[in-house]
């Protein structure tokens, strides 16, 4: 079997979360043996079984791969969708479901609905994303499959060692970007006068929120600190053991490998007391409200204070779990 991966955006445009996904997901399916290529976009004579489209791709595209005997599949995060409120959210769903029903065509190929109901299947990374996919588009529920993303196996080993003493800072793993609000949980780390280091880099140095979260941390100081970006796993895996726990009190999250990867590590983690939190990791992790500052402050304290009782993630997979599912899926098509 030979899977052709594509997606819309280049990695050097936009590095992140989801470039990690794409990489690591080829990498572990290569192991179980299926062959893996990036989509030439610029070779006729590349050839495969299925296209996985990370992202949602268009109608005449899925029609074209059809007609090419090529099976299609769609990967999906949905963060902004499930950040929304329910009543935003129940508005969309009944203004997108009669705009399907009643066969809307251009509306529908600009959103790129109808193409979602036509792909051969479409996988979502948590339960919420699935049921709101569902929901919105009227898609076929065989179509609709969950497969969490993993973490490297390196994360998981390193979680088995003993930790022999407490962190002496809390670590904030992100992207620098406003939706990650890196430069706002700076300034609450100097209100709660608990040490943060914030490790990540941003899509542009030039970029107007990269130089308000360095200003904001420069003003946190000695609270908050910014080391930049783990190059290895390795550097990345030592900065873990260095913490007490890890932060993430971002506007919106699909399934943030930064959270998953502290949990194989063992560490307690704070997020956004929002419906994509709560829904997906329930209590076993801790919560922050990122509405009010002063509150925000607070429960950060309540978090540094208290992380080593505080709430662990029990169950974390690997990416040749991810792997197997993939292929299971395809195989199913």
């Amino acid at each position: 079997m030979r899977a052709l991966f594509d997606h819309p955006d280049p990695f050097l445009l936009a590095h992140g979360g989801y470039q990690i996904q794409i990489e690591q997901t080829k990498k572990a399916l290569e192991g179980m043996g299926v062959e893996v290529e990036w989509l030439r976009w610029w070779d006729d004579k590349q050839n495969g079984d299925l296209i996985h489209y990370f992202g949602k791709p268009t109608s005449s595209y899925v029609d074209f791969a059809h007609a090419k005997g090529y099976k299609v599949v769609a990967s999906l995060i949905l963060s902004g969708t499930t950040a929304k409120s329910g009543l935003v959210l129940s508005l969309q769903k009944i203004i997108t479901r009669n705009l399907i029903r009643l066969k809307i065509r251009r509306v529908s190929e600009l959103a790129r609905w109808e193409s979602l109901r036509k792909v051969n299947g479409v996988i979502f990374l948590t339960k919420l994303e699935a049921d709101l996919g569902k929901a919105l588009w009227i898609l076929d529920p065989k179509k609709a499959h969950i497969v969490p993303n993993g973490v490297s196996r390196e994360f998981i080993e390193a979680g088995k060692e003993q930790k022999t003493k407490q962190g002496e800072h809390l670590l904030y793993v992100a992207t620098i970007r406003d939706l990650k609000r890196n430069a706002e949980v700076a300034q609450a780390a100097r209100v709660a006068q608990v040490p943060i280091k914030f490790l990540g880099a941003p899509y542009s140095e030039n970029g107007l929120y990269y130089k308000k979260f360095l200003q904001a941390v420069k003003e946190a100081a000695p609270f908050a600190e910014y080391i930049g970006l783990a190059r290895t796993t390795e550097e990345l895996i030592c900065e873990y053991k260095k913490a007490r726990g890890v932060v993430l009190l971002s506007k919106m999250e699909g399934l943030s490998l930064a959270v998953l990867e502290a949990g194989a590590m063992g560490l307690p983690v704070l997020l956004s007391r929002k419906p994509w939190a709560v829904q997906e990791y329930g209590n076993q992790v801790s919560y922050a409200d990122i509405e009010n500052m002063s509150n925000e402050a607070s429960d950060i304290r309540r978090f540094w204070e208290n992380a080593s009782t505080a709430p662990r993630i029990k169950s974390i997979s690997g990416w040749e779990d991810v792997a197997k599912k993939l292929k299971d899926i395809y195989l199913g098509l």
